[in-house]
């Protein structure tokens, strides 16, 4: 069949044939880094919403640590009294800091620090609740051993698992981003091997099409020869 074409229907169709194979490896290579470029975003965002908010939570819980203290160590009731709703606000808002890092969580590992962090958390309100009961019944001796004996380590203890939290966090990005680097080399690789087979497809095609091309002109050369021997009976047909 691709004898029976003309040189210049031969020439188009090989040209027609490597800017098809070029386009078509381009547009997988885009396509390839697009997907990889959403994707190294979409962890990157995560990772930054989660950190912006454990990093938001830690810090509030730390200010709130400080109201807790500041509220039993003084002597003045109206003290405690000035902070205890903005205590109860605050919590409120690492309460819903919390909600958002738990729908964030994706992994095992860091749903099952949540739910330390989670038990962290409940254990020192539960101290710290007990010390308010007593601190407004005005047994500030009670209240201040409270705060020394259950309050303070259980204030360790939360913040122990915030911070295991975070170091959580940050150990994972590592293996995703390198898992992003590896898949953005793989499509590299990829590129390289397509090109080259495009590249061996043109040299082989060329080479079949500059044969196509000779081995008639060779054929009308032979004819052209003998007729000009005398040899009236050789024909040769043009296309």
């Amino acid at each position: 069949m691709f004898s029976a074409l003309s040189i210049r229907a031969r020439l188009w169709l090989a040209i027609g044939l490597f800017a098809a194979a070029l386009l078509a490896m381009f547009v997988s290579v885009a396509v390839r880094a697009d997907r990889l470029e959403r994707e190294a975003a979409a962890v990157d965002e995560r990772l930054e919403r989660v950190g912006g908010a454990v990093d938001r939570w830690a810090n509030l819980t730390e200010v709130n640590m400080q109201r807790v203290l500041a509220s039993v160590l003084g002597d003045d009731p109206a003290v405690a009294e000035h902070f205890a709703p903005v205590i109860k606000d605050t919590s409120a808002r690492i309460s819903e800091l919390q909600k958002a890092v738990q729908e964030l969580a994706v992994t095992d590992v860091e749903k099952a620090q949540l739910a330390k962090v989670a038990a962290a958390r409940k254990a020192y309100i539960d101290q710290r609740e007990a010390m308010a009961a007593l601190r407004s019944k005005g047994d500030v001796v009670a209240a201040q051993a409270q705060l020394k004996e259950r309050v303070i380590p259980a204030i360790s203890a939360y913040q122990a698992e915030q911070r295991a939290l975070v170091e959580l966090e940050a150990s994972l990005a590592v293996p995703q981003r390198e898992a992003l680097q590896q898949a953005r080399q793989a499509s590299l690789v990829f590129a390289g091997i397509t090109l080259l087979l495009v590249l061996g497809g043109m040299v082989v095609g060329g080479a079949l099409l500059v044969r196509s091309i000779v081995r008639p002109l060779r054929e009308v050369s032979e004819v052209s020869r003998r007729i000009g021997e005398g040899d009236l009976t050789q024909y040769c047909c043009v296309r």
